[in-house]
């Protein structure tokens, strides 16, 4: 009998077991949880940005909260600007912007903070590109994650992004000079 309840238990745990290690499709997060993503970026100068949040659960109308680290590793002073905008895929050229900050930092200097966005309430649900422009002491740099807006599946995104216009619409700081 003690025998039968051994076989009974460990069974029951092998169930466990697989059921925790059954991999997800990557389409579909597990549990109802988000999927997030990272995104890392050096540049050969020194420079270092990097981006966190997620690419799916947006919803019209909602704030939503990204994680963005910036460090300057130039051995020079770094006047640059940041901006998190939306973008809808080309043909269009449509930008809505979200946030944007210009920031001054020293050689050696750095700073990370949640920055947080209100996505307009008439947001078309579907795949758009969440966008983050850093304007860098050797220039811009843009990065763009398909995003999912609203209910549904969850599509793989095979068109462009218009960073054209994302560029156009985050300036680069203007330069002042001191005498």
């Amino acid at each position: 009998m003690l025998r039968r309840h051994f076989y009974v238990l460990c069974a029951f745990a092998l169930l466990g077991l697989l059921g925790a290690c059954a991999q997800n499709d990557g389409l579909t997060p597990a549990f109802g949880g988000r999927q997030p993503f990272t995104v890392d970026m050096a540049g050969e100068d020194g420079t270092r940005v990097s981006w966190q949040g997620y690419a799916d659960g947006y919803r019209p109308g909602t704030a939503e909260t990204m994680h963005l680290a910036i460090d300057n590793n130039t051995g020079q002073a770094w006047n640059g600007r940041f901006c998190v905008q939306l973008l809808e895929p080309m043909p269009s050229s449509v930008v809505i912007p979200l946030a944007k900050q210009e920031f001054s930092l020293k050689s050696d200097g750095g700073f990370a903070l949640d920055v947080r966005v209100k996505l307009p309430a008439d947001l078309t649900p579907g795949i758009h590109g969440l966008a983050l422009v850093v304007h860098e002491p050797t220039g811009p740099i843009v990065d763009v994650i398909p995003v999912h807006v609203g209910e549904g599946e969850r599509e793989p995104f095979q068109g462009e992004w218009p960073t054209e216009a994302a560029l156009d619409t985050c300036p680069a700081p203007q330069i002042v000079l001191s005498y």
